[in-house]
């Protein structure tokens, strides 16, 4: 008798907490092809703000792929409309995004924009100070020549000094060459103290 009465019992348990119980998933993107290489940041200052940027096709085909972003204000529970981060010529593409907050709710994104005919570009860091709605136009941290035709602007990613030392606020950016570029490499790192 005990294992008839089990049963129901685990049923209407699981199905009065189902909705806990399930993934809450989100489509951000909301793409029908490709849209890849995510990245997610917390504002320190407000944890309800979450943005998330990608990599994606820009509105228009000609453009090729962009990085976009959304933002949150709610936890998660709804989203901004996509920002589209702009070329800075015409023929580029775009890819690798990373994303830092700092302690004051600045967040900061470097990608890159480049083009592989003529080879132009680079990786570049632009900043919003509303919580990923608008952002300033981008700084060229490095540009594709820096290192001769190393290419050096594959997978940047960003950190950012929050010692309350020194030199609190300062963003590290860390690179490498392209991956179809021969030996010897090594990785690549700048730096900037005064807001990127």
């Amino acid at each position: 008798m005990h294992k008839h009465i089990i049963l129901p019992l685990f049923l209407l348990f699981a199905g009065a907490f189902a909705p806990t119980l399930i993934a809450q998933n989100k489509n951000i993107s909301n793409g029908n092809i490709y849209e890849g290489e995510p990245f997610i940041a917390v504002n320190p200052a407000n944890t309800r703000n979450i943005v998330v940027c990608w990599m994606g096709l820009a509105p228009t085909s000609t453009t090729g792929a962009t990085i976009k972003v959304r933002s949150s204000f709610d936890g998660g529970a709804t989203w901004s409309a996509v920002k589209w981060i702009p070329h800075l010529q015409t023929g580029h593409k775009s890819a690798d995004p990373s994303m830092v907050f700092d302690t004051d709710g600045t967040l900061y994104l470097c990608y890159i924009d480049w083009a592989e005919v003529p080879i132009s570009g680079g990786v570049y860091v632009c900043k919003s100070v509303d919580g990923g709605l608008n952002w300033a136009p981008p700084v060229e941290a490095l540009s594709v020549f820096a290192d001769g035709q190393k290419l050096p602007l594959d997978r940047p990613w960003m950190v950012i000094d929050r010692s309350n030392g020194p030199l609190h606020g300062a963003l590290y950016l860390t690179t490498k060459p392209a991956p179809w570029i021969l030996p010897p490499n090594r990785p690549y790192f700048t730096h900037s103290t005064n807001g990127g």
